[in-house]
């Protein structure tokens, strides 16, 4: 929320801004009254404090299961999945078309407008 919040201009930065600080002492207070919580990166759990209680358990894939393979792949194929609606995938997917792969960028949606 913090980094939606530098994404905004006018009212919308200052009430995220808000709320980031609102969720920021919500998320501590939530992880000091359990026995144990997870976050997906040690980024998330410093910002909430890196307390026992905290572990770190990464998003990714289980390449063992899922194993690369590049038989019946099309190489000029890009796939981004996510849920559009997050900020997070809505910025990296714009991130990636503006200057990873700018030959195929369309217009891409005004960063914080999700």
């Amino acid at each position: 929320m913090r980094r939606r919040s530098h994404q905004h201009r006018g009212p919308l930065r200052w009430l995220t801004a808000l709320e980031a600080e609102r969720l920021l002492r919500y998320e501590r207070r939530i992880c000091a009254s359990v026995e144990g919580a997870s976050v997906v990166s040690r980024v998330e759990r410093d910002a909430i404090g890196a307390t026992a209680s905290v572990g770190v358990v990464p998003n990714g894939v289980d390449l063992g299961e899922f194993p690369f393979g590049r038989e019946g792949r099309d190489p000029a194929t890009v796939i981004f999945t996510g849920n559009m609606g997050y900020f997070p995938n809505v910025n990296a997917a714009c991130w990636f078309a503006e200057r990873v792969h700018p030959s195929s960028a369309g217009p891409c949606p005004r960063r914080g407008s999700s």
